[in-house]
């Protein structure tokens, strides 16, 4: 972005981290052609500089109520703020919790941050539990419909006060396998049967009302919808 690393960075890697040459760091300063923001949850943080972070831990509990994932970050995050949580429980999930307003609230800081670059919505995505509930219970899947809507309105805000933004892309299509909870992590707008020897896939509510919203007067509300078409079309 800036031709350089960070200033935290460098006072956190130190001389392990490889140096630019003057002209390694002109070559590529503002050489991207837009920045990929993926986005699902926000948390409360406070410094713990002062503190030797601990060792990796297993992946949190779906219990716990934080979730720090990272030690050497050297914060500590939490969604409680003056005993109130910074927002509802997602599907079961203790430390994710819903906070749409979260997209505006990044969005106007890389808009203010690196002078209003192109931003494609690379994800973005609500998470239900698989804890042995009923299909029509993960399949009637409110709360993403109404966690989309929102994040969907928050990022139209944004697109009027002036942001370039470029495309929406849910997370996921299709449930999948989460890199760091498996399968019991549902994200997609289609529900697949795990179970079944051809993995049936089945429509969830989500699916169809993502289907109307992306109709052809909300496209025309993105800039540059087809900058990327088969990027932004994808989720269409």
């Amino acid at each position: 972005m800036f031709g350089d690393y960070p200033l935290s960075v460098k006072q956190l890697v130190g001389d392990r981290l490889p140096v630019y040459t003057e002209q390694e760091s002109k070559d590529i300063k503002g050489s991207f052609d837009f920045i990929g923001m993926n986005y699902y949850v926000t948390a409360y943080v406070m410094d713990n500089s002062t503190t030797v972070p601990p060792p990796p831990t297993e992946t949190p509990s779906q219990e716990e109520p934080d979730n720090p994932e990272i030690p050497d970050t050297f914060a500590i995050t939490t969604t409680v703020k003056d005993g109130v949580e910074i927002g509802p429980s997602e599907g079961g999930v203790g430390y994710w919790r819903s906070y749409p307003r979260g997209v505006k609230l990044l969005l106007d800081y890389i808009k203010t941050k690196y002078n209003n670059p192109p931003v494609y919505i690379t994800e973005i995505g609500y998470v239900t539990l698989d804890n042995g509930q009923p299909l029509e219970n993960l399949l009637q899947d409110t709360d993403r419909i109404q966690f989309t809507q929102d994040s969907l309105n928050f990022t139209h805000q944004a697109i009027r006060e002036g942001a370039d933004i470029c495309g929406f892309l849910m997370w996921s299509y299709i449930d999948n396998f989460e890199w760091d909870s498996g399968y019991p992590f549902r994200l997609g707008l289609y529900y697949v049967n795990y179970t079944n020897n051809d993995l049936q896939r089945i429509p969830k509510a989500s699916a169809n009302w993502f289907r109307e919203a992306m109709n052809p007067d909300w496209k025309n509300n993105l800039k540059a919808y087809n900058r990327l078409p088969n990027l932004s079309r994808s989720s269409s």
